[in-house]
């Protein structure tokens, strides 16, 4: 059934050599996905815990599509679990958002998994940001994002997606560019950092007590 609101989880399965790749150079490839599996499994439950009160359908958008089974047995409840098309971020943000706005949602936040900061108040932010906007970004500290807000105003968006530098320190620029060159003005949520790097999990350790469960990596640099 049609509704207002929805949250869109991207995220992989948690394999090794799949997930976290860049913090799996410095910690291995099991600490990497027990990293990655601690964080999604965390926002799983936040969502799962507010989407009631908060008025929203829950969606998982997972990769690579053969695991669909595994992501149901995984993050379960979800209200649908979409596959993931072929192509880069741009490609698959597009998809999905495009499909679930044919759904009659009237404002869709995709969020990722990688930024450990991420809490209500964030998805609530972009929320109430996108009844006098046409999106809401949430930038992260690297240059890309941890969460966009998009309405059916931004769907002129969609198609420059794919022709976003995704994993640059330019993305979240040239969204922003892309979308003024479409007359779309997008209101802007506080930056976050993202967990890629062994440097980010020593900045989480210092500000979020629940990441000391990772101390069995060893000690971080400070």
């Amino acid at each position: 059934m049609p509704h207002p609101r929805w949250v869109i989880v991207f995220a992989k399965a948690p394999e090794p050599g799949r997930v976290k790749t860049r913090l799996a150079a410095q910690v291995g490839g099991q600490a990497a996905t027990q990293i990655y599996r601690r964080m999604a499994e965390r926002l799983w439950n936040l969502l799962l815990k507010t989407k009631q009160t908060e008025g929203y359908r829950l969606a998982v958008a997972f990769d690579p599509p053969k695991a669909g089974p595994e992501m149901r047995a995984w993050l379960s409840d979800a209200d649908a679990y979409l596959p993931q098309v072929i192509g880069n971020l741009g490609d698959r943000i597009a998809e999905v958002v495009d499909q679930v706005l044919d759904r009659g949602a009237r404002a869709i936040t995709v969020v990722g998994t990688d930024c450990p900061g991420f809490s209500l108040q964030h998805l609530v932010q972009g929320f109430e940001a996108c009844e006098t906007h046409p999106f809401a970004l949430g930038p992260a500290e690297d240059g890309g994002f941890y969460a966009l807000t998009l309405t059916p105003l931004a769907r002129p968006l969609l198609p420059q997606l794919p022709g976003l530098p995704w994993s640059s320190p330019l993305t979240g620029t040239r969204l922003l560019e892309a979308a003024a060159l479409l007359g779309l003005e997008g209101a802007l949520l506080p930056a976050l950092r993202d967990l890629d790097t062994l440097e980010d999990l020593a900045f989480h350790r210092r500000h979020l007590p629940w990441i000391d469960g990772f101390s069995s990596l060893g000690p971080c640099p400070s």
